[in-house]
């Protein structure tokens, strides 16, 4: 799902039990990852199968991710993002500039290899 939206499979592998899978049996319905360094969380490969978009499966990811981040003691959650700026700033994600991103989250996440330097930097304070 992830290769097929063109979204970075760098550090999946290795967080993989941090990710979210929506599912039903049909299959994988949506997904949605978490990397955490301290207090900051990433969420990152936020994807829902293109025929069922806007049915509510990305709002419950992005809830149940932002949730399991509080729970883990998270603060800030960051992002990166090409096409998602108006619908994660439901929640207050502000735009941020990619330096204010914690180095430690830049360097233990996918942020530090696999995405775009021209993508929208996005941060919530949790």
């Amino acid at each position: 799902m992830l290769q097929v939206n063109q979204l970075p499979t760098g550090g999946v592998q290795e967080n993989l039990a941090n990710f979210l899978v929506a599912e039903s049996q049909r299959g994988v319905l949506g997904v949605i990852g978490l990397e955490q360094a301290g207090v900051a969380v990433l969420l990152r490969s936020l994807t829902v199968a293109t025929d069922l978009r806007k049915s509510g499966i990305a709002t419950a990811l992005v809830n149940e991710a932002l949730d399991l981040a509080r729970s883990r003691g998270g603060q800030g959650a960051y992002l990166l993002t090409n096409t998602a700026e108006k619908f994660m700033a439901r929640w207050g994600f502000a735009r941020i500039e990619r330096q204010q991103i914690p180095g430690d989250l830049l360097q233990q996440s996918a942020l530090n290899t696999a995405c775009s330097a021209c993508s929208i930097c996005m941060k919530l304070v949790l």
